[in-house]
Order: C-alpha cells, then sequence, then structure tokens
C-alpha cells in the first residue's frame, strides 16, 4: 500500500517516495482497467488526482527528482 506524505517530518518522506516508485505501474494497471471497464470508477478526488499523476509522463521523473533531494538532505536533517 502507498504510504502517507508528510508536509512537516522530511526525514520519513524519502520511505514514501520510494514507495510511490514501487506501487505506481501497479496503479497504471488498475486505471487503465478501470478505463476498460472492468472495475467501476470510486469517483473520488483522490483516485482523480492519481488518475491524472499516472497519465502525466514526467511523474516518474518527479518522483524522482524529490527522491534524489530527500536521500540529500536526510542526513543533515537526522544530524540537526
Amino acid at each position: 500500500m502507498p504510504l502517507k506524505f508528510c508536509k512537516t517530518r522530511w526525514v520519513e518522506n524519502r520511505i514514501v517516495f520510494e514507495r510511490a516508485l514501487e506501487v505506481l505501474p501497479d496503479m497504471a494497471k488498475y486505471i487503465k482497467a478501470m478505463e476498460m471497464k472492468t472495475f467501476p470508477n470510486p469517483n473520488t478526488k483522490s483516485f482523480d488526482f492519481i488518475k491524472e499523476a499516472v497519465h502525466d509522463p514526467l511523474t516518474m521523473a518527479k518522483i524522482n527528482f524529490v527522491l534524489s533531494v530527500a536521500k540529500e538532505v536526510t542526513p543533515f536533517l537526522t544530524k540537526y
């Protein structure tokens, strides 16, 4: 399952971004099946956000960028 993003604890967000990269291909499969009417559309705001992110060709690049920043900042944040 995806983990929840935390706005105030940057030290814990690295794990969230790694998990997002891990589950994004499975989310894309689910959305593709949902669009082919295999599964019902949940019609929620959070699902619409994920659907939009899956259709964005730069989503993987964006997540990898934030992950690289988190990896650079984490040692500093844990020390201080």
